[in-house]
This record gives C-alpha cells, sequence and structure tokens, in this order.
C-alpha cells in the first residue's frame, strides 16, 4: 500500500506540474491575445502560483482515491475540500487575491473547480473505460 500510495504522489505531482505548467501557458496566450497585461506582467509568480495548486489537487487525489474506506462520492468530496484548501493557502500566502475582494475569490474558486471537475471526469472515464476492458476479457474466459 505504501509504495502505491508513494508511486501516486510521485505520479500526482509529475501530473500537476505538467497540468499547471499547461494552464499558464493557456492563460499568457489567452490574456497576451486580449491586450490584458495583468497575467503577464507577474508571469513567474503566476506559473508558480498554478502549479502549486495544481500539484496540491493532484497529490490530495492521490493520497484520497488510494484509501478504500470511502465510497466515490465521499473521495470527491474530500478531494475537492483538500484542493480548495490548497488553493486558498497558496491564494492567500501569496496574495493572489485579498479578503477585500471576494468577488475574485468566488471566480477563481468557480473557475479551479471546473478544472478540477473537468479533469476528475477524464479520470472517472479512463477508469470506467478500463473496468470494461477488463470485465469483458474475463466475460470471453468465462469467469463472469
Amino acid at each position: 500500500m505504501l509504495k502505491r500510495v508513494i508511486r501516486n504522489l510521485i505520479f500526482g505531482t509529475l501530473c500537476g506540474v505538467a497540468l499547471g505548467s499547461f494552464l499558464t501557458v493557456a492563460h499568457a496566450v489567452i490574456f497576451d491575445l486580449t491586450g490584458t497585461q495583468h497575467f503577464t506582467e507577474n508571469f513567474t509568480v503566476n506559473a508558480l502560483r498554478i502549479i502549486l495548486v495544481s500539484v496540491g489537487f493532484f497529490i490530495s487525489g492521490a493520497v484520497i482515491y488510494e484509501t478504500e474506506r470511502f465510497r466515490t462520492g465521499a473521495k470527491l468530496i474530500i478531494h475537492i475540500i483538500a484542493g480548495s484548501s490548497v488553493f486558498l493557502i497558496v491564494g492567500f500566502a501569496t496574495a493572489w487575491f485579498s479578503l477585500e475582494n471576494y468577488g475574485v475569490i468566488v471566480v477563481r474558486m468557480g473557475y479551479n473547480l471546473l478544472v478540477m471537475l473537468a479533469v476528475w471526469l477524464g479520470f472517472y472515464f479512463l477508469d470506467k473505460n478500463e473496468v470494461r476492458k477488463i470485465n469483458e476479457k474475463l466475460r470471453g474466459r468465462g469467469c463472469i
């Protein structure tokens, strides 16, 4: 179990860095094309924020989804809480937003949750497809 958790932590870190890097570049391109300089002015800081949040989401997911005690819905809720906590900690620690501007927090949290949901659904359908393939092989062997 520990070996699997460590493997998932490494995989989660790499996936988080990859997704965070992709999102950083996508944001930079969008903001550059629309003429909004706010994101690209502090590119390194913004890139590190996004990468840290992405790594936090993936690492928390890597640990949470290895736990067999909870059902999928409970795991998803725990993952949302853990990932959102990472987002808020990084956001406040790096002055990404402040308590004076609730609208910014709500918009960024909503965007963050949409990205998380898209990634979660991607993994869900990948896993579901893998289970379907395994069941087909077992049916072919007469095991089911």
